[in-house]
């Protein structure tokens, strides 16, 4: 999945959390 740019603070960090439970490793930049 393409990584979504242009989101609040909040929804990245939101975003991430899911990924990571999903297993995925995510940096937020």
């Amino acid at each position: 999945k393409p990584v979504k740019e242009g989101v609040s603070k909040a929804d990245a960090e939101a975003a991430k959390k899911k990924l990571e439970e999903a297993g995925a490793k995510v940096e937020v930049k």
